[in-house]
């Protein structure tokens, strides 16, 4: 996953077309379902700019190399933005369709401090998962779980984990936003992830 963040100098329409092109680029390079692009929704720019503009899901190749390293490289893209990247393994919860003309929210999370990549991501996976799965209005619900290479030398990816899941439409997300399902979900998140402000991100995905 790349997640980017256009330049206070670019216009937003440039960047959005620029963007358009580049996943457009990768898309040719082979499997049209190699690479998918959200472009975060123009409501969310009213009260004041996003944590990110868009963000690219790009598929490892068959050999497990990342095929979003030529994607990130681009200078189309790098000339206007600046990226962050994580690589994921997909934990699909509820298997719904992805409906183009639909919204996705994406909810990066990190850890509880103290706590290590495993124990964040099980508990996510199999005690958290049941209860955000059964919010109302959530199409299709997926997580990605920074992979275990992320953490070596020392290193710690952006996230520990993106959150990722689809609605029908913004209403279907705002009804969401009022159940009583998502403060139970609220609830739970203390008991494996950091609190503060984490990049939440609404996003219409674009057809290629």
């Amino acid at each position: 996953m790349v997640f980017a963040r256009r330049r206070a100098d670019v216009e937003l329409a440039a960047f959005r077309s620029i963007a358009h092109e580049v996943a457009l680029a990768r898309a040719s390079m082979g499997d049209q379902h190699g690479v998918m692009l959200s472009l975060t929704h123009p409501n969310s720019y009213r009260a004041a700019e996003p944590a990110y503009d868009a963000v690219f899901e790009i598929h490892l190749t068959n050999d497990g190399t990342d095929a979003g390293v030529p994607l990130v490289a681009d200078p189309r893209l790098m000339s206007i933005a600046t990226v962050e990247a994580l690589t994921v393994d997909e934990v699909i919860i509820t298997q719904g369709s992805m409906v183009m003309s639909g919204v996705i929210l994406f909810a990066c999370l990190s850890r509880l401090p103290g706590t290590n990549p495993v124990a964040f991501q099980t508990y996510w996976r199999e005690r958290h998962a049941p209860i955000a799965r059964s919010v109302r209005g959530i199409r299709r619900y997926v997580q990605n779980h920074a992979i275990s290479a992320s953490y070596t030398n020392g290193r710690e990816p952006p996230f520990d984990g993106v959150a990722q899941t689809w609605f029908d439409d913004l209403e279907a997300l705002h009804s969401m936003r009022r159940s009583n399902e998502l403060a139970d979900t609220r609830a739970d998140e203390a008991n494996f992830m950091a609190s503060g402000p984490l990049p939440i991100i609404i996003c219409e995905p674009v057809a290629l």
